[in-house]
């Protein structure tokens, strides 16, 4: 096109427009509106969008992408060489490993996800390699192969402030650390999996806006890396990075329970007064049983500042008079009674009459952990190594009756597991390896003190720890660790009790 020639217009009058005639465009009025002496009108057009405005729609439009790209999740893509064996290995995670003690999914929702493909890689194979021990057929190989992949692909997540299925991930990481004895890589684990649920406000009630099965499983997320965290302050110098008073979230129901919206559980500090109600979710008294078995934990510490002379620690205003009555309290208003077999048949059955290991695991757990927790408070050894830190020499008479209540206690602790195992209920955790590690260790003692009622079940039940133990050490390095810890008790228990107690202390007992 030539310069001389006449160039299109933006915009033709409206008079133009409908005769379709050529329009010059003038302004207030066209050449043919001149001439025909015709009101001129043009149709109003739209302001252009100033330039801040047009780059603030493309801000807002790419932060909206990329919310959308992050939240997109990294679908199930393992080769299909390996997604037999990976499934195999999920099953034996819900049948032995979930809710014992740690609750991370809904297994209907879990298996969902995973025949849609819309799980993330890093927690699928998180997943499989936690129970891959569990699973015969799995190469270690091949599991250790999905653990490095997985923590791997963890990383970037990790960095970028981590979602759900990143705290999920995590703390199967840390798990499975601490079960082959890497207890400083696990504790490292499992802070960067607190770190990410303060982060995402998990302490906190979840957004009311969410669906009910949802907030549900939000909720028992967090509290699953609650007792982990506690857990793991049964090490020396490691305290818990969880506080109590810091957990303002309600405690968790049973995944099987009906979800009623409408019907609030109790907050973890209401457990601890005189009139709390009696909880029928075995998650929920697993949760508190576990925030009394840190507060024993932390009497086993060298370091206390509160005095370690008997009367300091025996006062009434002691923490450790404080904790005693929390663990009462909790045996007043949710102990096992008499018969703890007819307790699992009574709440963890199903209806074909076989044990059911969703409901059975927080059952057991909860219970074991409450001897442990009598355990740890009236453990001669304990009691020896603090309260002599004071000066003042304990008679033998003191530590023979403390002993005398820890065998009892002992008896009771093995009867749960004996129960369990014979009802079917499959006693795979790692944290049970320490439970069976300390009442081993005082049957050892009152065997050597001798003078006991039950001399013969003492040995019985040292016996069943000790094949318990062996079985546990084909999966997790901890029971190994713990097996030899009970033959080297065995091995000196004729100078680890009386005035010899002085070269044998509780480490022997610990990570």
């Amino acid at each position: 096109m030539s310069d001389s020639a006449i160039k299109r217009i933006r915009q033709a009058c409206i008079v133009c427009r409908r005769k379709k005639i050529r329009c010059s465009g003038d302004k207030p009025a066209c050449a043919h509106c001149r001439r025909r002496g015709r009101d001129c009108r043009y149709e109003d057009r739209m302001s252009p969008l100033p330039q801040e405005s047009l780059a603030e729609r493309i801000r807002v439009l790419e932060t909206r992408m990329h919310v959308l790209t992050e939240s997109l999740p990294q679908h199930f893509t393992v080769p299909s060489s390996e997604a037999d064996a990976v499934r195999r290995a999920v099953d034996a995670y819900f049948a032995h490993c979930h809710n014992q003690p740690y609750s991370l999914f809904s297994e209907q929702h879990f298996r969902q996800r995973l025949v849609q493909g819309t799980l993330p890689d890093p927690l699928v194979l998180a997943v499989a390699a936690a129970a891959a021990s569990l699973e015969p057929d799995v190469p270690a190989a091949t599991a250790g192969g999905w653990r490095d992949r997985s923590w791997d692909m963890l990383r970037d997540d990790v960095e970028q402030g981590g979602r759900l299925e990143t705290v999920q991930a995590v703390l199967l990481h840390a798990h499975m650390d601490c079960a082959d004895g890497r207890v400083q890589r696990g504790m490292l684990r499992t802070d960067i999996a607190v770190r990410i649920c303060q982060r995402l406000l998990l302490m906190n009630e979840p957004d009311a806006a969410l669906p009910v099965a949802e907030r549900e499983e939000r909720r028992r997320m967090f509290w699953s890396v609650y007792i982990l965290d506690k857990l793991l302050s049964c090490a020396r110098d490691r305290p818990p990075a969880l506080l109590d008073e810091h957990c303002r979230l309600r405690l968790p129901r049973d995944e099987h329970d009906p979800q009623d919206p409408c019907s609030d559980m109790p907050l973890l500090r209401q457990m601890n007064a005189t009139d709390s109600p009696a909880l029928e979710s075995a998650f929920s008294l697993a949760v508190g049983v576990t925030s009394i078995l840190a507060a024993c934990f932390q009497q086993m510490r060298l370091d206390e500042s509160e005095s370690h002379t008997l009367p300091g620690r025996c006062a009434h205003v002691s923490d450790f008079a404080a904790t005693q009555s929390r663990l009462l309290l909790f045996e007043v208003n949710h102990g096992p009674g008499e018969d703890f077999r007819q307790l699992l048949r009574s709440r963890a059955f199903s209806p074909d009459g076989t044990v059911d290991p969703r409901r059975a695991g927080h059952i057991v757990y909860t219970y074991a952990t409450f001897g442990l927790c009598y355990l740890l408070l009236n453990h001669p050894l304990v009691l020896r190594r603090n309260l002599d830190a004071g000066g003042k020499p304990l008679k033998a008479g003191f530590l023979q009756r403390c002993l005398h209540t820890c065998t009892t206690i002992s008896l009771y602790l093995v009867g749960i597991f004996r129960d369990a195992q014979d009802l079917g209920v499959s006693l795979r955790s790692p944290f049970y390896s320490y439970c069976l590690t300390v009442a081993a260790g005082l049957l050892v003692l009152q065997i050597q003190a001798g003078s006991h009622s039950q001399d013969a079940q003492l040995l019985v039940d040292l016996a069943f720890c000790q094949d318990l133990l062996r079985d546990m050490s084909g999966y997790w390095a901890c029971a190994r660790h713990m097996f030899n810890s009970i033959n080297n008790v065995q091995a000196n228990s004729s100078h680890v009790f009386g005035f010899g107690m002085d070269n044998f202390t509780i480490e022997n007992f610990t990570f």
